[in-house]
């Protein structure tokens, strides 16, 4: 029985099936596009797909069809063009993917999806008056609009100009198309030109450039950004009825098109639609056409007949291949979609060649096709008819089918080989559905590795996992190499432990109490094991509030009963609060204590540690194994079932006194006796926390647990102030012996003696004593220097000199206005405000000082 995928790869309409499922935009425009353009609607067989106009209601019909043709090309580049263009303030909600196609569709659309957030029920709400509302919603949209204009377009098309001639069948053109890209760093969408032309070679500054398909278009998506001029070389199949000739192809729309082409034929009249200027000159024997066209996603050549000796032209094909490669365990499947463009005259035989290995599933086309296997010595070759001649576009579907070893392998891609053409190119995307990892193989030749978002849309919807590597190739000597093994599987946990929150009081004298709640979920297992460090005692335990009791192993390690976790998608948590005593090392003037949680056998998603300690001492921050880490956020598509700080800050919440203990800060239950502990949780809170701790016990392959394990260093509070009393004794000496750098016979070895000093003490006195001892060291080191140099002698003696002097010196100062510079301004009003502010410090700190001196107690 075929599945969807393969459906939508063989049938007929395969293509159609697959454009629809693109954005809601652009998909009714390609839908009615495939129904109703030339290549896809008419009959492929010429003889009656095209007849003479002899009524007046046909051509009514006729000029009907040709506006819808117009109407859908002007569609179809907007849909490109207009998207990536707007400022959206609000992600676009993109149109749902099929059935099987959700991990490609979220893989290329997810920077376009959007979620809508519900407010869930027993949250509180808001009511807003209306004019309010209608206030605000008028203002938010003039922001977008700012925005939308600040930010400018992403690709603004400025000029093409097409030059070439007419070949039998065909029409040899140069496109130059100049485009201004903007938007830095993001990805844009250029069109080229329409996919209904054969596309020779695209290229910017001389360097080929990689094209894909959307919309109907040949698109080129970069991150470039400036102006850049692109040189696209094409060929535009011949179509129209019988005894005369016309192109009809899609094109970018410009504001300033110009089409200049040279006919073989003297004395045509062609025209174009949409031309604003034209010129008709005789040119070398020929016709030479000159127009300038107005804005026009379409351009229409018709009004002259077929060139001489085209009836008896051999057909030129062109192919391009489609290629999805699924690698599945012990199963490898290609899905190939090969387009054909066909030139000059009609072909009904297409050969594709298989490599050898693998199977043909199944190949379907239009037109009445059948296909029959030939075995050669390269492999097999499907050998393809259609009832009769095809013109200008065909395509074929086919499937491979080989089997694999489920441990993997190293294989050569089975690229599907087109016969008797002009020339070949394609894509290729791997996906893997399967646990195999994939890498590339030793040989890789002519073909190049591209982002995801440059295959065909079509391709990416259909695949049914996503897509991993992507490639281009431009030849049929192709190469690529690919190896994959088998990931290693384990198996999955039957619970998990989701937090645990633990409260632990210590005493002075080095008794520890620990209430931790542990919170999980589970499936299958009948219990959980805990091994206590030696020295702790267990107290109580409850599950979900009614109290349990514990067993213990042959090893000692104790077993908590669990239950089953109800809930039918997502299982629902609960909880296991259990109540420890033990004891360590009385805290004495100073040291280091540790303390200890029981190793648990299940991974731990988060833990939250708190340490109520006596508020005699101070203590560093709790350090264990790794760092204390801090909760950042959570990220997701779509809005969390629960708010996880909300939880969090109701778990730490102590309930007010008097009322009943049922949090996990406060109790727990002993035994099997309701007897309630409450923790003390007075004195200074340390916090510690950190996500993801493997399980403590592994089973048979570890005989060891790894209990978590805390630490911090402790010292009597009344011993801060000696301490910074020295500090500050030793920092007002390194200040004295920094002084005598200055002295006339200065010593050797004393300034920088000091100057070591004073910055070895300065950090350790700022950390016991703040800004105060800074303070004390700096006036007693100003006391010490005042005292060496007398200068409590000279500072009455100094002043009355200065005030003495200060009018006779203000009368005798010189003015030079040459010295007033703007530099010299500067430096002295920063000088002055430094002063001004350094001194109101130290004022400050010295009416603190007087303020300590009277006021002891």
């Amino acid at each position: 029985m075929p599945s969807p995928i393969m459906k939508k790869l063989f049938f007929p309409a395969t293509l159609s099936v697959l454009l629809t499922l693109s954005l809601p935009a652009a998909a009714q425009v390609q839908r009615q596009y495939l129904k109703q353009a030339p290549n896809a609607g008419l009959p492929v067989d010429n003889s009656s797909g095209y007849e003479d106009v002899d009524d007046q209601d046909e051509q009514d019909s006729a000029a009907a069809a040709d506006q819808v043709r117009k109407q859908q090309a002007e569609a179809n580049f907007d849909s490109i063009v207009l998207p990536q263009n707007a400022a959206q303030a609000m992600p676009i909600q993109a149109a749902p993917p099929a059935r099987g196609m959700q991990s490609n569709y979220n893989q290329k659309y997810a920077p376009m999806s959007a979620t809508v957030a519900v407010q869930p029920s027993g949250e509180p709400g808001v009511e807003v008056p209306l004019h309010e509302y209608l206030d605000v919603r008028k203002r938010l949209l003039a922001i977008q609009e700012e925005a939308r204009r600040r930010l400018g377009p992403a690709v603004v098309l400025g000029s093409s100009e097409y030059d070439g001639e007419a070949v039998r069948g065909a029409l040899q053109l140069r496109l130059a198309l100049r485009v201004t890209l903007g938007r830095e760093g993001k990805w844009k969408t250029v069109p080229l030109i329409g996919d209904d032309v054969v596309l020779v070679k695209a290229a910017v500054d001389g360097k080929t450039i990689p094209v894909s398909r959307r919309a109907g278009y040949h698109v080129w998506a970069t991150r470039r950004t400036g102006e850049v001029a692109i040189q696209v070389d094409l060929l535009v199949p011949a179509r129209g009825p019988r005894g005369s000739i016309e192109y009809d192809f899609l094109v970018p729309r410009t504001p300033v098109t110009r089409f200049s082409c040279r006919f073989p034929v003297a004395g045509l009249k062609p025209r174009i639609d949409a031309a604003v200027q034209s010129e008709t000159t005789a040119a070398g024997g020929g016709t030479l056409l000159r127009t300038t066209l107005s804005p026009t996603a379409r351009i229409h050549l018709v009004g002259f007949h077929e060139l001489a000796g085209a009836g008896s032209l051999k057909a030129k094909v062109y192919a391009e291949s489609l290629n999805l490669l699924s690698i599945d365990e012990g199963v490898l499947d290609l899905f190939s979609v090969v387009r054909y463009t066909i030139l000059y005259a009609g072909a009904k035989e297409f050969d594709i060649l298989v490599p050898k290995g693998y199977a043909v599933v199944a190949a379907d086309g239009m037109g009445a096709f059948r296909y029959t296997l030939a075995e050669t010595e390269h492999g097999t070759v499907i050998r393809g008819e259609t009832a009769f001649p095809i013109r200008n576009n065909y395509e074929i579907s086919i499937r491979l089918h080989r089997e694999t070893p489920r441990e993997g392998e190293e294989f050569a891609v089975p690229f599907p080989r087109c016969m008797k053409v002009e020339r070949e190119i394609g894509y290729l995307g791997i996906e893997v559905p399967g646990k195999l990892k994939l890498e590339e193989g030793r040989q890789k030749a002519d073909i190049t590795s591209i982002d995801v978002r440059q295959l065909p849309e079509e391709m990416v919807r259909s695949a049914v996992s996503p897509i991993l590597r992507a490639y281009r190739y431009h030849s049929a000597g192709s190469r690529l190499e690919l190896a994959t093994t088998q990931l290693p599987e384990k198996e999955p946990a039957t619970g998990s432990i989701d937090r645990i929150r633990a409260f632990t009081t210590v005493t002075g004298g080095g008794q520890v109490m620990t209430d931790m709640r542990i919170t999980l979920r589970n499936r299958l297992r009948h219990s959980l094991s805990l091994s206590f460090p030696e020295g702790i005692e267990l107290r109580s335990a409850m599950l979900d509030g009614q109290p349990v009791k514990p067993s213990r192993n042959e090893q000692g390690r104790y077993l908590l009963p669990l239950k089953r976790s109800g809930g039918i998608e997502r299982l629902l948590p609960f909880t296991i609060s259990i109540v420890m005593h033990g004891r360590i090392s009385s805290l004495g003037l100073f040291g280091c204590a540790d303390l200890f949680l029981p190793a648990v056998d299940l991974p731990v998603s988060s833990l939250a540690w708190s340490v109520y300690l006596p508020a005699r001492n101070i203590y560093t921050r709790i350090e264990g194994d790794i760092e204390p880490q801090m909760y950042a956020g959570r990220g997701s598509w779509y809005r969390p079932s629960f708010s996880y700080q909300s939880s969090q800050a109701a778990a730490v919440l102590t309930p007010p006194a008097g009322a009943p203990a049922v949090g996990p800060m406060t109790s727990a239950h002993a035994g099997a006796m309701p007897v309630r502990i409450k923790l003390p949780a007075g004195g200074i809170r340390l916090e510690y926390s950190r996500y993801w701790i493997d399980q403590g016990i592994s089973g048979k392959d570890r005989t060891e647990d790894s209990p978590v394990v805390v630490s911090f260093h402790y010292l009597r509070s009344w011993l801060t102030i000696p301490a910074w009393m020295t500090l500050a004794c030793l920092l007002a000496l390194g200040m004295l012996l920094v002084s005598t750098r200055f002295s006339s016979l200065p010593p050797r070895y004393l300034p920088w003696l000091g100057g070591a000093l004073s910055i070895l003490a300065l950090w350790p006195l700022h950390k016991l004593g703040g800004l105060f001892a800074v303070f004390i060291a700096v006036v007693l080191g100003l006391l010490l220097i005042s005292l060496r140099r007398k200068w409590f002698g000279k500072i009455p003696q100094g002043l009355a000199d200065w005030a003495l002097t200060l009018r006779q010196r203000f009368a005798k100062r010189t003015r030079d206005p040459k010295a007033w510079t703007s530099s010299w301004v500067t430096r002295k009003m920063l000088a002055t405000i430094g002063i001004f502010f350094f001194g109101l410090i130290l004022l400050d700190l010295g009416l603190r000082f007087l303020w300590l001196l009277l006021h002891p107690l």
